[in-house]
């Protein structure tokens, strides 16, 4: 299942660097949870929310346990493996910390011209 995440306001310049970076050098970069979500699956996307709007989107790849040290106290964090960055504003969105399950909004699709439409 999908998951959105909020780029905070101080990281959206490095963010954006490190996208930009993906496509120049290579199609992976990382991004840190302090928890996992369990229905994440290997190809489900990760949705970043930049400046108020779901912005970017990317696969993901896999996750990593990482003890990190803040303040002399040990933090265990998730570290996700992305793929393919892609730049794709979908909608609104109010930042947030964590993460959330997320389904993007479904692309409105043309309806086909009946033929009482048609001109002739």
């Amino acid at each position: 299942m999908n998951i959105v995440v909020t780029v905070p306001k101080s990281d959206t310049r490095r963010f954006e660097q490190d996208i930009n970076n993906c496509h120049h050098f290579s199609s992976m970069f990382n991004w840190v949870l302090s928890k996992y979500p369990k229905k994440l699956k290997r190809g489900d996307k990760i949705y970043f929310v930049v400046n108020g709007l779901v912005a970017y989107s990317a696969d993901f790849l896999y996750h990593e346990r990482k003890y990190i040290y803040f303040n002399d106290e040990r933090k265990l964090l998730y570290v996700m493996t992305c793929l393919n960055p892609t730049e794709n504003p979908l909608e609104e969105m109010k930042g947030f910390q964590g993460f959330r399950y997320y389904e993007p909004p479904a692309i409105k699709k043309e309806k086909p011209a009946d033929d009482a439409d048609l001109p002739f």
